[in-house]
């Protein structure tokens, strides 16, 4: 659960990043979402990890199994969707 909510929040992120700027942006600003992603996560594991009475084996498995659900059902996503790369104006014959 912890791990769909950080994702998540950096797909909205990301989205919100591409709307309001040029989409030109884009690898950028997924590398920037990603990187704080992986700080967030590494300090929520941290902080989990320091919790008595929780056996980390299963807390590490299922933030793995969630983490690649999750990375292999944004891959389909983006492999399947049609998003307009670049907009290169036409000339005026052409129109």
């Amino acid at each position: 659960m912890l791990a769909a909510a950080f994702f998540g929040g950096g797909l909205l992120a990301l989205d919100h990043i591409l709307r309001a700027w040029a989409p030109g942006l884009a690898l950028p600003s997924a590398l920037i979402v990603y990187f704080c992603q992986l700080l967030l996560m590494v300090a929520a594991g941290l902080a989990v990890a320091a919790l008595p009475g929780l056996d980390r084996t299963y807390v590490g498995l299922g933030v793995l199994v969630a983490t690649l659900a999750w990375m292999g059902g944004q891959l389909r996503s983006f492999v399947t969707a049609r998003v307009l790369v670049s907009d290169v104006p036409l000339p005026k014959a052409a129109r």
